[in-house]
């Protein structure tokens, strides 16, 4: 009687804390194999990531091992060791009950063993294997992670080093290369500082790019999928909000939601920064697209009308009524204003004011961080308010409830909303007014010289609240602004 052959397949992987190459295994494995009875190498398959619950890459051989193990294409599995196959504990079961439906063996060739997941004993083995296997992975997970925190506290740099900064290594007594300083790049760290004060400003993130391409400054280079270095040949708008937003370049190290002071030095202020990140974040500018306003006042003047308060937006003027100027509509169609007067008068007005700032005044603490405290709590509350609108829109929630639960919210959301609107001087404003206080040309010139529509915007948006009443009467289209239908809420 011939003996049917046993197709063995092979799975090798290399692991972090391990010497042993995939190379290495495969090539133990196929002696192993060889010189069992019967015995032929089907399949060989190989995977370089981790293989513990804490691993997020895909092992694709892994994958399609499973798939022929279930498809009966082998007949034994070859590991070097038991911990190569799998560290999760769920997963290892999971493939020792397919080896034993399947009638798998299992060939662990530094054990020297053949086990057979019918025999309960055999199944005990490999099954204590992978539970120690598990253990020692969240051991090791403990360790990292205990290693890192501390390296956080001590305000360490981790990982790649961020565009900006420049790493300087050296050679310690056990001749191993070891980090020395991570210092601001001469070229790169004024591009850092030039980008962050940009959009604190605040300045279109594309306008900003657009500039940066223009002037064929080299963008940060990314990592590819092999680990190699990739150079980018064009600045976008996602890298640049990157920069905006990065702790890192005010000298501080954030890790797992809490911040350390670094050992490196700062590259833009703390003030600079949150600015930049308040901007990026703030909700009234939700929706609105920086790169395209090219109107002073649309959207941030309000309709006075009784039980309105819509925002206006621009119209064009009619073609069929000649002399007719482009005019702020309600977006309800209650009432409309002239357009380019309103503008004259409402930025006047805010240069006037300016003209009355102190520096004294200008250079208060900044209370940005609790303005970005309040956003962040307003977007959890509304997330929390729509959690419950859908629950009653299941059923799961009574109307009655809904609209107590609703009104608690509403009135929560307002009261953090308020607290977003009391921002911190812009360090726009202390650029503007450096050198002219109490000089309303002056400041009326750099406003105009220097300033674009959407920094005139931030200016308006910090200091007032624009309402515009009804007309009383019939107005012609034709008749000067009437200035006392302009209403005023200052802010500060």
């Amino acid at each position: 009687m011939v003996k049917a052959q046993v197709r063995a397949g092979i799975y090798s992987r290399q692991s972090r804390d391990k010497t042993k190459s995939i190379d290495e295994q495969t090539a133990e494995c196929q002696v192993d194999a060889g010189e069992q009875d019967g015995w032929t190498v089907a399949e060989v398959y190989s995977d370089g990531v981790s293989a513990s619950r804490f691993g997020t890459k895909a092992r694709p051989d892994w994958d399609r091992l499973l798939a022929d193990v279930d498809a009966g294409r082998i007949d034994a599995l070859v590991l070097w060791e038991s911990s190569r196959g799998d560290r999760d504990a769920e997963t290892w079961l999971g493939l020792l009950t397919r080896c034993r439906v399947r009638k798998v063996l299992i060939r662990i060739t530094s054990h020297e063993r053949t086990y057979n997941m019918a025999l309960a004993r055999d199944w005990k083995a490999l099954a204590d294997d992978g539970i120690d296997s598990a253990y020692e992975s969240e051991k090791t997970s403990l360790r990292m992670l205990r290693a890192m925190v501390a390296q956080a506290r001590d305000g360490k740099p981790a990982g790649r080093c961020v565009y900006g900064y420049e790493r300087h290594y050296g050679i310690n007594d056990e001749g191993k290369r070891v980090l020395v300083e991570q210092i601001p790049h001469p070229e790169h760290a004024l591009i850092v500082a030039e980008i962050v004060r940009r959009v604190a400003a605040p300045e279109p993130i594309q306008a900003i790019v657009r500039d940066l391409n223009a002037r064929g400054v080299a963008p940060p280079s990314t990592v590819g999928r092999a680990g190699n270095r990739v150079v980018a040949t064009r600045w976008r708008a996602n890298t640049i909000r990157d920069i905006a937003t990065r702790v890192d370049y005010t000298g501080k190290r954030e890790y797992r939601g809490e911040t350390y002071d670094a050992v490196w030095p700062e590259i833009v202020t703390e003030a600079h920064h949150l600015a930049a990140r308040r901007v990026l974040t703030d909700p009234a500018r939700k929706g609105e697209r920086p790169s395209k306003q090219k109107w002073l006042l649309s959207y941030l003047v309000r309709c006075g009308a009784p039980g309105c308060g819509e925002y206006l937006h621009r119209v064009p003027p009619r073609a069929s009524r000649r002399g007719m100027s482009a005019r702020y509509a309600c977006t309800e169609r209650c009432l409309s204003i002239q357009a380019e007067p309103l503008d004259e008068l409402v930025l006047d007005a805010v240069v006037l004011r300016l003209a009355e700032e102190e520096e004294f005044d200008l250079q208060a603490p900044s209370n940005d961080a609790a303005v970005l405290a309040a956003q962040a709590t307003v977007g959890k509350l509304q997330e929390r308010l729509d959690e419950w609108r859908d629950s009653a829109a299941r059923g799961e929630t009574s109307p009655a409830s809904l609209a107590r639960i609703e009104a608690q919210l509403l009135d929560e959301i307002a009261t953090a909303g308020k607290a977003t609107a009391v921002a911190s001087t812009p360090p726009l404003l202390l650029e503007l007014l450096d050198g002219v206080y109490g000089r309303p040309d002056a400041i009326g010139e750099r406003v105009a010289k220097k300033l674009d529509v959407v920094a005139r915007r931030e200016l308006i948006r910090y200091y007032l609240d624009v309402t515009i009443a009804p007309s009383v009467g019939w107005v012609r289209s034709d008749r000067p602004l009437d200035v006392d239908r302009v209403l005023y809420a200052w802010k500060r």
